[in-house]
Protein backbone atom coordinates (compact mmCIF):
# COMPACT_ATOMS: atom_id res chain seq x y z
CA UNK A 1 0.00 0.00 0.00
CA UNK A 2 1.42 3.36 -0.70
CA UNK A 3 1.39 5.48 2.41
CA UNK A 4 -0.90 9.38 1.37
CA UNK A 5 -3.05 7.62 -1.70
CA UNK A 6 -6.46 7.89 -0.81
CA UNK A 7 -8.06 4.65 -0.57
CA UNK A 8 -12.26 3.80 -0.86
CA UNK A 9 -13.55 2.45 2.23
CA UNK A 10 -13.52 -1.50 1.03
CA UNK A 11 -9.97 -1.33 0.41
CA UNK A 12 -9.61 0.25 3.96
CA UNK A 13 -11.82 -2.19 5.83
CA UNK A 14 -9.68 -4.97 3.95
CA UNK A 15 -6.29 -3.62 5.46
CA UNK A 16 -7.60 -2.97 8.71
CA UNK A 17 -8.70 -6.33 9.04
CA UNK A 18 -5.14 -7.85 8.15
CA UNK A 19 -3.98 -5.76 10.76
CA UNK A 20 -6.19 -6.43 13.34
CA UNK A 21 -5.64 -10.15 11.92
CA UNK A 22 -1.31 -9.32 12.43
CA UNK A 23 -2.00 -7.10 15.83
CA UNK A 24 1.62 -6.05 15.78
CA UNK A 25 1.56 -3.70 18.79
CA UNK A 26 4.70 -2.36 17.71
CA UNK A 27 3.24 -0.87 14.21
CA UNK A 28 -0.26 -0.63 14.91
CA UNK A 29 -0.61 2.98 14.62
CA UNK A 30 1.41 3.49 11.48
CA UNK A 31 0.02 0.76 9.77
CA UNK A 32 -3.51 2.24 10.87
CA UNK A 33 -2.99 5.85 9.54
CA UNK A 34 -1.28 4.74 6.40
CA UNK A 35 -4.87 4.24 5.55
CA UNK A 36 -5.72 7.45 5.84
CA UNK A 37 -4.58 10.52 3.62
CA UNK A 38 -2.10 11.77 6.30
CA UNK A 39 1.24 13.16 5.59
CA UNK A 40 3.86 10.74 6.21
CA UNK A 41 6.17 13.07 8.50
CA UNK A 42 3.44 13.93 10.58
CA UNK A 43 3.36 10.33 11.39
CA UNK A 44 7.27 9.82 11.81
CA UNK A 45 7.14 12.92 14.03
CA UNK A 46 4.34 11.46 16.35
CA UNK A 47 6.01 7.66 16.46
CA UNK A 48 9.31 9.54 17.49
CA UNK A 49 7.73 11.08 20.43
CA UNK A 50 5.49 7.66 20.94
CA UNK A 51 8.18 5.31 21.51
CA UNK A 52 9.99 7.95 24.14
CA UNK A 53 6.52 7.07 26.07
CA UNK A 54 3.98 10.25 24.90
CA UNK A 55 1.05 10.11 23.43
CA UNK A 56 0.82 9.78 19.21
CA UNK A 57 -0.61 12.98 18.34
CA UNK A 58 -0.59 14.93 15.34
CA UNK A 59 -1.54 18.40 15.29
CA UNK A 60 -5.60 18.76 14.71
CA UNK A 61 -5.87 15.10 13.39
CA UNK A 62 -5.22 12.81 16.82
CA UNK A 63 -4.42 12.02 19.71
CA UNK A 64 -3.71 8.51 20.15
CA UNK A 65 -2.90 6.36 23.31
CA UNK A 66 -2.36 2.78 24.09
CA UNK A 67 -3.26 1.40 27.96
CA UNK A 68 -4.12 -1.33 30.24
CA UNK A 69 -7.38 0.19 31.88
CA UNK A 70 -10.89 0.72 30.50
CA UNK A 71 -10.23 2.47 26.97
CA UNK A 72 -14.06 4.50 27.11
CA UNK A 73 -12.46 6.25 30.67
CA UNK A 74 -9.25 6.66 29.19
CA UNK A 75 -11.09 8.85 26.44
CA UNK A 76 -12.98 10.69 28.98
CA UNK A 77 -10.18 11.53 30.83
CA UNK A 78 -8.39 13.20 27.56
CA UNK A 79 -11.76 15.12 26.76
CA UNK A 80 -11.45 16.44 30.36
CA UNK A 81 -8.04 17.23 30.00
CA UNK A 82 -8.28 18.90 26.08
CA UNK A 83 -11.48 20.57 27.12
CA UNK A 84 -9.73 24.32 27.52
CA UNK A 85 -6.79 23.96 24.47
CA UNK A 86 -7.64 26.26 21.27
CA UNK A 87 -6.32 23.39 19.06
CA UNK A 88 -7.74 19.76 19.81
CA UNK A 89 -7.53 16.81 17.57
CA UNK A 90 -10.15 15.38 15.54
CA UNK A 91 -10.08 12.22 17.03
CA UNK A 92 -9.23 10.90 20.75
CA UNK A 93 -8.33 7.18 20.70
CA UNK A 94 -7.57 4.50 23.48
CA UNK A 95 -6.78 1.25 22.45
CA UNK A 96 -5.77 -1.76 24.88
CA UNK A 97 -5.84 -4.71 21.99
CA UNK A 98 -8.86 -5.66 23.70
CA UNK A 99 -11.10 -3.12 23.58
CA UNK A 100 -11.03 0.16 21.42
CA UNK A 101 -12.57 3.73 22.15
CA UNK A 102 -12.97 7.18 19.70
CA UNK A 103 -14.10 10.23 20.26
CA UNK A 104 -14.86 12.25 17.20
CA UNK A 105 -14.53 15.96 18.51
CA UNK A 106 -16.59 17.49 15.59
CA UNK A 107 -19.23 15.38 15.66
CA UNK A 108 -19.29 14.14 19.16
CA UNK A 109 -19.89 10.63 17.96
CA UNK A 110 -18.31 7.81 19.80
CA UNK A 111 -17.28 4.74 19.21
CA UNK A 112 -16.91 1.74 21.51
CA UNK A 113 -15.62 -1.85 20.38
CA UNK A 114 -14.00 -4.94 20.38
CA UNK A 115 -10.38 -4.33 19.14
CA UNK A 116 -11.42 -7.01 16.73
CA UNK A 117 -14.68 -5.40 15.45
CA UNK A 118 -12.62 -2.13 14.03
CA UNK A 119 -12.27 -3.01 10.28
CA UNK A 120 -16.04 -3.39 10.29
CA UNK A 121 -16.12 0.18 12.30
CA UNK A 122 -13.23 2.24 9.87
CA UNK A 123 -16.17 4.36 8.34
CA UNK A 124 -15.82 6.25 11.21
CA UNK A 125 -12.71 7.46 10.74
CA UNK A 126 -12.93 7.95 6.74
CA UNK A 127 -14.46 11.30 6.38
CA UNK A 128 -12.18 13.08 8.90
CA UNK A 129 -8.70 11.53 8.68
CA UNK A 130 -8.55 12.08 4.93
Amino acid sequence: MTPNKRLNITEIEDNISKLVTVNNKEKFIIEFLNNFAIPQTSITRANRKFQEGEPFTIKNKLYYFETEDDVVKGVDAIQQKIKGEKSKPRFIIANNFKNFAAFDTKTTATLNILFTELPQNADFFYLGMG
